[in-house]
């Protein structure tokens, strides 16, 4: 299901879980793999649980909320690829897994995620770089942008953190705390959720690159609004661990950081929970829905027509 942001249809998403990569070694050395398969994930919006924990946030008019279930042992990757199709301006889009930047490692908040370009200066240190983006004291090589660009001249996914030039670590979903890469960097101030903030370049494209994205202009998803008390809280937490290593690279963005507007068009949060415990809240929210059926429903009385053998 496509996730889209409400005052923006065109800026949309999705959320892959595909079965976990296990790494391969050659020579004693883990080599790359190739990109996981399509693996679409429902996402619901939580305005319409209202069952759901009282500290998660319900969407505005800039700010689309979602839950998902993910499922431990499981693989996950991002899929942007319907971005460059807006019609009329260059997407960015920047990530926060649990709190942290997939791509730089550096901790962050929803409400502090601005775009910058590291094309001559260790973010970190402030030293001139070495090289090809290298940072003797970091002791690696930065990725020249804190974001991905529509402007990039690759597909726009991201599959996990990243690791080197031209590797990701495939995100991976965990209960042990001691895997989870937001739990390693920052510890009791990551979050449970994935954030992503987008931004639009300043000047609109030349041309018509706009794909028919239907005749509703917000998700066609069914609204249920009744019920209470299913779940309060979750009551496993789940980490997004770095596993195995995958090729790919992330795309140098052309266009110089004042290409783009600074200011955020809309943000998507997308809270999870364990896949057994959202089955069970939809399984809930189906009865409630049949119960809601008139004085046919909920009476014992034999309806259907199933030889009169099925009970409300």
């Amino acid at each position: 299901m496509d996730i889209r942001l409400r005052n923006d249809p065109y800026v949309r998403m999705c959320v892959h879980m595909p079965r976990a990569l296990v790494g391969r070694w050659e020579n004693g050395q883990e080599v790359g793999q190739g990109l996981p398969p399509y693996a679409p994930i429902q996402a619901h919006p939580v305005d319409d649980f209202p069952e759901l924990p009282d500290d998660w946030e319900r969407s505005t008019e800039d700010t689309a909320t979602y839950v998902v279930g993910l499922a431990e042992g499981n693989g996950m990757w991002f899929d942007f690829t319907q971005l460059p199709k807006h019609p009329t301006h260059d997407v960015a889009v920047r990530m926060s897994v649990q709190g942290v930047c997939a791509l730089t490692g550096m901790e962050l908040t929803s409400g502090q995620m601005p775009l910058h370009q590291y094309r001559h200066r260790c973010p970190v240190h402030g030293v001139a770089f070495m090289g090809n983006l290298f940072c003797p004291q970091c002791d690696h090589e930065w990725l020249p942008q804190n974001y991905l660009a529509s402007t990039a001249p690759v597909r726009m996914w991201i599959d996990g953190f990243w690791a080197s030039t031209g590797k990701n670590r495939q995100f991976l979903i965990t209960a042990e705390e001691g895997r989870g890469v937001a739990a390693q960097l920052i510890g009791g101030r990551r979050t449970f959720d994935l954030t992503f903030a987008f931004f639009k370049s300043k000047e609109q494209k030349v041309g018509d690159d706009s794909d028919d994205i239907g005749s509703s202009s917000q998700p066609d998803y069914e609204v249920f609004r009744g019920g209470r008390g299913v779940l309060r809280r979750v009551t496993r937490d789940l980490e997004i661990g770095a596993g195995a290593l995958i090729n790919q690279c992330i795309g140098t963005d052309p266009k110089e950081i004042e290409h783009w507007n600074g200011q955020r068009i809309g943000t998507v949060k997308i809270y999870y929970m364990p896949a057994d415990q959202l089955a069970q809240i939809l399984a809930a929210r189906a009865q409630r829905a049949e119960r809601q059926g008139g004085f046919l429903g909920g009476n014992g009385l034999k309806v259907g027509n199933d030889g009169g053998n099925k009970k409300f």
